[in-house]
């Protein structure tokens, strides 16, 4: 009898459940019982659970975990497909910050329809680009076009982690729509319905219209999309741009200069939802809002954050819309934001909702932030919210010294950013002055980390791809990645997508 007969299994088991991945592959090698019981289903899928804690996970992996999963293939749902996810999401936490030398190019040129006309218009403008469960890719024009792209087809066919060695020349276009109801198109806003099945994308445009496109998210469907809908709606007016959806409370969020305007998705009744400005002297224009819990709605102004209820209830405009406003960090003016998805936790009858944002202003940096909501379950109006500036990447600082009024360090300026749903990982694009160099920075982030009371940490970036070009079309103005799988895809001034 070896020493290892002498322990109970249930001890072993217990102990492979606590125990680090190295140290679990250690036991593996141990004896034939040891690397037996380190093969039991139950050990990694609680690993895999405990990575969700810390690191961002595929979200095809959802389908592991829940306890009503199940399937007949062995290599969709067996041990060692569970096993090569975790060493899957540790692959790709070890290679997040590394330098990447090489990008290909999504050629939309050769993609598009003959007769379309399209072709005559290159290059094309980005609107916007987004990924969604770090699969599918939502590029919009403002040449009336938008288009669908499948990161990783294969996982259409299975749910091994094999599925997201597809290289990126591989990515297929499951949906490409043009707008014949739109001249040209002005602004996009895209969600994911809450069960993640169905994508929603609004585009507005002249003449003062908004279509809103459902598209189905078919795991299955290995060719394209076409079984989609569109609704139409009348723009507040043709100033107005498109902010955010809330499909669940059925709202479009519209914006002009500093004002909000909401309308409902089925009576298409529309009302002005505003605060007065401090200082009209400054322009203090919405950039970003989020939908939070039922009719709450976070809007990230140029220089301020407000928190304000859009709603009375369902379908009835609020007379006094209680907006609570936070300064942003001073002389700053903020050019784009992205969000994390809304974290929600409730202790009795209280329920705090926290969210955070990656904002940049062009000259002086990247800026994280926190904000945290909370309120009791009998009111909808928080009884407290809570602005923290978690991290900071300082550039320009202002000055006297200089007549351009900043410090001789402000060498570059920022183009885009990104922070992922999860808020853990993010990226930036940086242009250094008088060079061809463009720089993609990226870095990871606890967004539950203590916020210290005035004093932000650093963002420890790492650069991890340069693109160089004389020519300004080649200039990065937008950028969005899958957090789980670290795949990053810039959009050009030229309208060329390349995937890094």
């Amino acid at each position: 009898m070896t020493p290892t007969d002498t322990i109970p299994d249930e001890i072993w088991l217990h102990i492979a459940l606590f125990a680090e991945l190295k140290a679990l592959f250690a036991l593996r090698l141990t004896c034939r019982k040891l690397s037996l019981l380190t093969h039991d289903r139950l050990i990694w899928i609680k690993h895999l659970q405990t990575m969700a804690h810390h690191d961002p996970i595929p979200p095809v992996t959802s389908r592991l975990l829940s306890p009503y999963y199940t399937c007949d293939s062995e290599r969709e749902a067996g041990t060692s497909t569970v096993e090569a996810w975790c060493g899957y999401v540790r692959q790709t936490k070890n290679s997040w910050l590394n330098s990447r030398s090489a990008s290909w190019p999504l050629n939309i040129e050769e993609a598009l329809d003959p007769g379309s006309g399209l072709q005559d218009k290159f290059p094309l403008t980005i609107l916007s680009i987004d990924v969604f469960r770090d699969r599918w890719l939502l590029v919009v024009y403002r040449e009336k076009l938008l288009e669908l792209w499948d990161l990783y087809p294969q996982l259409s066919t299975g749910l091994h982690p094999d599925a997201l060695n597809t290289h990126p020349s591989e990515s297929v276009c499951r949906v490409r729509v043009q707008n014949p109801r739109l001249a040209e198109g002005t602004s996009c806003a895209s969600t994911l319905t809450a069960d993640g099945t169905t994508l929603v994308v609004g585009v507005t445009g002249d003449p003062s219209v908004t279509l809103l496109f459902r598209f189905p998210l078919d795991f299955s469907n290995a060719g394209r999309i076409r079984a989609y809908t569109v609704t139409e709606y009348q723009t507040p007016s043709q100033l107005h741009q498109i902010r955010t959806l809330s499909p669940e409370t059925n709202i479009i969020i519209f914006s002009r200069l500093h004002a909000v305007t909401v309308m409902h998705m089925e009576t298409h009744e529309a009302w002005l939802v505003s605060a007065e400005e401090d200082d009209e002297e400054t322009w203090n224009g919405v950039i970003g809002a989020i939908p939070l819990i039922e009719r709450q709605l976070l809007c990230v102004k140029a220089h301020s954050v407000e928190f304000m209820t859009c709603m009375q209830s369902e379908a009835t405009p609020i007379a006094d819309p209680n907006i609570i406003r936070h300064r942003l960090a001073p002389s700053t003016t903020f050019r784009s934001v992205s969000f994390s998805t809304p974290c929600v936790t409730q202790d009795g009858d209280d329920t705090s909702v926290s969210v955070t944002f990656l904002a940049y202003d062009s000259l002086h940096g990247i800026y994280n932030y926190r904000v945290i909501a909370d309120f009791v379950s009998s009111s909808f109006i928080p009884v407290k919210m809570t602005l923290e500036l978690l991290a900071v990447h300082e550039m320009a600082q202002l000055t006297a010294t200089t007549r351009a009024g900043y410090t001789p360090g402000a060498r570059a300026f920022v183009s885009a950013c990104a922070l992922g749903l999860q808020g853990r990982r993010g990226v930036w694009v940086q242009r250094k002055r008088n060079s061809m160099e463009r720089a993609l920075y990226a870095f990871t982030m606890d967004p539950n980390r203590e916020a210290k009371e005035g004093e932000a940490a650093p963002i420890e970036e790492k650069l991890i791809y340069v693109e160089n070009s004389f020519d300004l079309r080649d200039d990065i103005t937008h950028c969005a990645f899958a957090e789980s799988t670290g795949l990053v895809i810039l959009g050009k001034r030229s309208g060329e997508l390349l995937v890094v």
